[in-house]
């Protein structure tokens, strides 16, 4: 039946009435227990109707069902592994397709750390107005698991639950990560931060909420280093509001010699975008910190960039502050404008977006590109690949082919005895010499031919 199905998955209906006989014959399918075989259906339902987005909605609703039935039915680890990843691919394509499920992705305590990694970014895509705040709620738990890598995917989710919410409905997301910057726990707090760092990208004006803690922040959160820059980035983005902003980034240029290098590009740019806010309380500062920078040689980047700085300063202070301070939010030194924040990153984040396009992967459907999160063709190494067009023929004549047969063409007038012998194999011997006469047969023939 599998095979079948994948024959199905290949043929090009004539016309729309033809689409939906064969759809009707397949649904049945949907229902068995086999999740090899529901797969293998789905993908012929989505290669079917590619060009009917008519009925795309009516179509993902029907296979939700059987997907959330195979997942929570009791079988093995690697089963629900792979329905979770063909979720998470099938919610690329169809967004909400899954929303009101979301409690069905509760993560369960005897679950293996693999498949409650996967629920996390899954129950990421599932965030809505009607449910932000159940599903932040039980987010909020995992976030203190005792799991780091748990906890951390959690607080993630929480940001991108956030980023998926209409503008006016993020606060409970800020609020919640808010409260874990006064948790005692080094993960949560790092974590957090860093969420925080890219929702207020977004919603600069929820920013009143972090800067009362910014000042404890900066002083304590040492590890790890994108932690630490983060802080830095909430000074040089928000400094003209804080205001020990100065001092504290002071004691950090104090300590220029022990901080990490990411950590010094983030100083760099902070104590910059500072200066342009409040010069007579940084001038002194940042002259400080770009003589270090410019004599640092521990590092190529932080010398460049810091010596691209202090030419920048001399040239033209104007067009400096153009090009260090001119994707800020704020502008003439004011706050910061919330609607141009917006406007910013209103495409999402670069990060964010898969390198992948989707409809590749859903061409490989029910296959390992899946599980993998790449196309088929990335799993030979460039090195073993064929280099040129006559070596990729000359591997292609030497495989062995297949015979091509007919998709849903009429039977023949006279059928097939399939009960009749094959000339050469079962006539004498057992069954694994008729095998291996086989296999040496095509071997023969195949060097022959080179």
């Amino acid at each position: 039946l599998h095979q079948v199905l994948e024959l199905v998955s290949r043929y090009s209906p004539l016309d729309d009435q033809e689409v939906f006989n064969i759809m009707n014959l397949l649904d049945p399918v949907l229902r068995t227990s086999n999740s090899g075989v529901v797969l293998a259906a789905v993908k012929a339902f989505i290669h079917l109707t590619k060009d009917m987005t008519q009925v795309h909605k009516q179509l993902y609703q029907r296979v939700r069902p059987p997907v959330l039935t195979l997942m929570a039915g009791g079988s093995g680890p690697e089963v629900v592994y792979c329905m979770l990843k063909h979720t998470e691919l099938l919610l690329q394509r169809a967004p909400g397709m899954f929303d009101q499920d979301f409690k069905q992705f509760y993560i369960k305590f005897n679950e293996p750390l693999h498949l409650k990694y996967l629920k996390m970014d899954v129950l990421a895509q599932l965030g809505t107005v009607a449910n932000r705040e159940e599903l932040l709620e039980e987010l909020s738990v995992y976030a203190t698991d005792v799991d780091a890598e748990l906890g951390r995917r959690a607080i993630g989710a929480m940001g991108k639950v956030a980023q998926r919410l209409p503008p006016g409905f993020e606060k409970a997301a800020l609020d919640r990560l808010v409260e874990f910057l006064q948790i005692d726990v080094g993960y949560v707090q790092s974590e957090a931060i860093l969420v925080l760092k890219d929702l207020l990208r977004k919603y600069p004006a929820r920013r009143a909420a972090l800067l009362p803690h910014l000042p404890r922040l900066v002083r304590d959160v040492e590890e790890p280093p994108k932690a630490r820059a983060a802080c830095l980035w909430f000074l040089g983005e928000y400094g003209r509001e804080v205001a020990e902003a100065p001092y504290l980034l002071e004691a950090v240029v104090d300590a220029y010699d022990e901080e990490a290098n990411e950590v010094k590009l983030a100083l760099l740019t902070a104590t910059t975008r500072l200066f342009f806010a409040r010069p007579p309380e940084c001038h002194a500062l940042l002259g400080k910190l770009l003589y270090a920078a410019t004599n640092d040689v521990s590092t190529q980047d932080v010398h460049d960039r810091g010596l691209f700085y202090y030419r920048l300063l001399r040239a033209d202070p104007s067009k400096a502050r153009a090009v260090i301070a001119g994707g800020e939010t704020a502008t003439d030194g004011g706050p910061p404008d919330p609607e141009r924040a917006r406007s910013l990153v209103a495409g999402g984040f670069a990060e964010d977006r898969e390198v992948l396009a989707k409809d590749q992967l859903l061409a490989e459907f029910n296959t390992l590109a899946v599980v993998y999160g790449k196309s088929q063709r990335h799993f030979i190494a460039a090195d073993k690949r064929p280099r040129n067009a006559a070596a990729a023929a000359s591997f292609a004549e030497r495989r062995p082919r297949a015979v091509a047969l007919p998709a849903f063409s009429a039977p023949p007038s006279s059928a097939v005895d399939l009960s009749a012998p094959v000339p050469g194999v079962g006539s004498s011997g057992s069954e694994e010499e008729d095998i291996a006469r086989a296999i040496a047969a095509s071997l023969a023939e195949a060097e022959a031919e080179a």
